[in-house]
């Protein structure tokens, strides 16, 4: 099975068409959180995802099938620093574009099964499209 994703699940990705960036001065009124920290429980705020800071994902393989579930933490860090506002991305805070015009997701699924007889694989690119 091959899975393509046009959704970000890091909460980077919100899909819309023909917006207009929220103002710099109306942003810059905003808390900015780095990711990992606790968000306001109202109000808008900023996320960050810090250049060089862990991003932790929870994977579970599990099911009725399943004799041992697997379950493991995977992190990564990014490159450059992104700042997210609902979907609107940004990676100076500055220059604000749709989160599905500026990143590319593509997830890729393989399940062990007669048309691929081979141990099954999980692979997700998160790039940049600029």
């Amino acid at each position: 099975m091959k899975l393509n994703v046009a959704v970000l699940s890091l909460g980077l990705l919100a899909l819309s068409a023909g917006a207009t960036p929220p103002s710099t001065s109306m942003l810059d009124k905003l808390p900015v959180i780095d990711f990992g920290n606790a968000v306001p429980t109202s109000g808008d705020y900023i996320l960050h995802f810090p250049a060089g800071k862990a991003i932790p994902t929870d994977v579970t393989i599990d099911g009725d099938l399943i004799e041992h579930a697997a379950q493991q933490k995977l992190t990564v860090k990014l490159n450059r620093d992104i700042y997210s506002y609902k979907k609107w991305v940004s990676y100076d805070k500055q220059h604000w574009v749709l989160g599905h015009d500026a990143l590319a997701l593509k997830l890729d699924v393989k399940i062990p099964s007669y048309t691929y007889p081979r141990p099954g694989h999980i692979k997700l690119d998160f790039s940049t499209k600029q």
